[in-house]
């Protein structure tokens, strides 16, 4: 497979991001079927018993994360560092827009906290039979799987310590982490940053004599939040942490759902039931003695780096160098990506896994497209906030490049797209138009599906996973990467890897 080239997404281009709510927006994002049915067996699964494609994206991209923090002494070499699939996401959507469906992948972890808390209870009841000089200082800890987003700096250091350097933090309110660091007694930001990856972290309180230091920290995170809510989390893109995570933006639905659709009756019992594979690898996993470690062919490992050096220009071009660190973390969280799918993967075959995971085709593809999409979605996220290269411009005159930009996306055509006509940043052109109220792609008009060149979702066939194309068009390109190719299903077990020099299969 081509890796300077892209394939359908499941973000549309084109999709605006923070604007005000009043303002027309793009057709709901869309899952690519091939994508989908490349997915391991639990994630594919999840996204097929769905029905409304909002949910489908959202319970995919949050199981990324909730999973990732359940894979505990799997381990790649990155850079001559020893890295985890641990994950940070961030779901951003306006009120009411379908972000819940990151509740139907905590579910997937329902098998594992219900252990947690039995073995917790065996514990406490196994303590209480002892006799008062036994119990002195021997209280049983308890152990849980989410850490609450709201615990101070000492309290979340001391519960991730107590449970083995280990744990996700799962908020479906972005606004609850916010308040929490910006208090005085939550100002953990560094933490959160350390662990990302995985340096250590220590604290001290001398009030009640106690110290926690964590080695080697293995931390989640999945939130869900408005764009306010995001932006109050990382105030500016030279925030630490706005690099450090993957972002997934949901747009409101265009019509009522069927809220009394009886396939929807039994989602939760149907995820514990794919929950339960979770809970057997988890288990399986935590108790290895030995590190598992995954890596990559030479193959994939000369394409991989062919591709970031190749993207890097053109990815600094749109943003400016204060994006540097988005892009080197985004190919760090397609490593990280790719060892997960792989250990889904490999585990639902074999029910056990092998001293080495060596990552197949299918899975590395996989992961670049995941984060390829999601690429651009950190770019419009990106370019929301007030300080980014789009800002920075804002006092320079209006360009010619800039008018004609402005006159083809009056025009209909994406910003994109004009952008690339014109021979203006993506950034600046997007500044112009919304300064003009010309809306991107849509001639100021709400779009409507047949506009899409990506393909929809047919509200009568869908069904689970039934994806209408239009026209069987080819997507645009975007907006980093000027190359585009044909759509090449990735269902086959081991799909070819371009060769990073050659530039042939």
């Amino acid at each position: 497979m081509n890796l300077n080239q892209t394939t359908k997404a499941i973000i549309p281009p084109g999709a605006s991001y923070g604007e005000k709510s009043n303002s027309p927006k793009p057709s709901p994002a869309l899952l690519d079927a091939d994508l989908i049915d490349a997915l391991p067996y639990v994630l594919r699964e999840g996204v097929h018993l769905l029905v409304e494609p909002n949910d489908k994206q959202v319970f995919l991209v949050s199981a990324l994360a909730l999973l990732s923090g359940v894979t505990p002494n799997i381990q790649g070499v990155y850079d001559g560092k020893l890295v985890s699939p641990q994950l940070y996401v961030f779901i951003i959507g306006d009120y009411g827009t379908g972000k819940g469906g990151a509740s139907f992948a905590r579910h997937l972890l329902a098998p594992i906290e219900d252990e947690l808390e039995r073995e917790y209870e065996r514990n406490c009841k196994a303590w209480a039979a002892l006799d008062a000089e036994e119990r002195k200082g021997s209280r049983p800890q308890e152990v849980g799987l989410v850490i609450a987003a709201n615990s101070s700096a000492s309290a979340f250091i001391q519960t991730l310590a107590d449970n083995g350097g280990k744990g996700i933090m799962c908020e479906t309110e972005g606004d609850t982490l916010a308040q929490t660091l910006a208090s005085d007694h939550g100002k953990y930001s560094d933490v959160l940053r350390k662990c990302f990856h995985h340096e250590p972290v220590s604290m001290t309180r001398r009030d009640v004599d106690r110290s926690a230091k964590i080695k080697r920290p293995e931390l989640a995170v999945l939130l869900t939040g408005t764009p306010d809510q995001q932006r109050r989390l990382t105030p500016n893109v030279r925030n630490g942490l706005f690099s450090r995570f993957l972002y997934l933006t949901i747009e409101p639905e265009t019509s009522f759902r069927n809220v009394f659709d009886p396939s929807k009756a039994s989602y939760e019992d149907e995820f514990k039931k794919l929950g339960v594979e979770v809970y057997q690898l988890y288990t399986y996993l935590k108790g290895l003695d030995e590190h598992i470690i995954f890596c990559c062919t030479k193959e994939q490992e000369e394409a991989f780096v062919a591709y970031y050096r190749k993207k890097l220009p053109i990815f600094l071009s749109a943003t400016g160098q204060d994006a540097f660190g988005v892009f080197t973390r985004l190919a760090l969280i397609h490593f990280r990506v790719a060892m997960l799918l792989s250990t889904l993967r490999i585990y639902h075959s074999l029910e056990e896994l092998p001293e080495r995971i060596v990552c197949t085709d299918k899975d590395f593809t996989a992961a670049l497209r995941i984060t390829e999409i999601l690429t651009e979605v950190s770019l419009d996220v990106y370019h929301s906030f007030p300080d980014s290269k789009e800002s920075l411009e804002a006092d320079e005159p209006a360009s010619e490049a800039e008018k004609l930009g402005a006159e083809l996306v009056r025009s209909g055509m994406s910003i994109r797209d004009a952008a690339r006509h014109a021979k203006v940043s993506k950034s600046k052109l997007h500044r112009y138009c919304k300064s003009l109220g010309v809306k991107s792609g849509n001639k100021g008009g709400t779009p409507t599906h047949k506009e899409s060149p990506l393909g929809r979702w047919d509200s009568e066939t869908v069904g689970r996973g039934t994806l209408q194309s239009i026209d069987n068009q080819t997507p645009k390109a975007s907006p980093w990467i000027p190359s585009q190719r044909p759509i090449v299903p990735v269902g086959n077990p081991q799909p070819a890897i371009l060769n990073a020099k050659s530039g042939k299969v």
